[in-house]
């Protein structure tokens, strides 16, 4: 489905860093493949299956296209998911395959520094995608922090 990156570890580390170092783009929307679910996402021993490997693979790169920066503070996050269908999904089986992805791509440090996180179910389209905005929350406490940036 997406690029498979052909070059040697030491090549791949290197992008890497030129990636961190690279000045991104701040609270960008990323738009990523619809991910897999909890149950797709690990293997009957506990670790993350081909699809799983695949899927943060492909976050990855896109990631690196996007110039999206890493994130070392507290984050805000907004997903908006749009099934590759239209039948019933539960929301939450795709968080645990997004956010570990977008953590092995270097978007944050850890997941445990989202303080926010909102889902929203768009219309289905084909194949299905996720939408991703990433907001740093500073020093402000929670209850203060505007999530205006929701619905815009």
């Amino acid at each position: 489905m997406g690029a498979r990156p052909v070059h040697s570890h030491r090549c791949r580390a290197r992008s890497v860093r030129r990636w961190h170092s690279a000045r991104g783009v701040g609270d960008a929307v990323i738009t990523l493949p619809y991910p897999p679910t909890v149950n797709h996402y690990w293997t009957h021993d506990h670790r993350v299956s081909q699809r799983g490997k695949s899927f943060r693979l492909e976050t990855m790169v896109m990631c690196r296209q996007a110039r999206v920066r890493k994130h070392h503070g507290r984050l805000a996050l907004v997903v908006r998911v749009f099934p590759p269908d239209h039948r019933q999904r539960d929301l939450d089986n795709v968080l645990k395959a997004l956010l570990d992805a977008l953590a092995h791509s270097g978007v944050y440090d850890d997941d445990g520094q989202i303080d926010a996180l909102v889902v929203l179910r768009m219309p289905p389209c084909k194949g299905g995608k996720v939408e991703v905005q990433v907001k740093e929350r500073g020093e402000c406490p929670l209850d203060s922090y505007d999530l205006r940036f929701i619905t815009g």
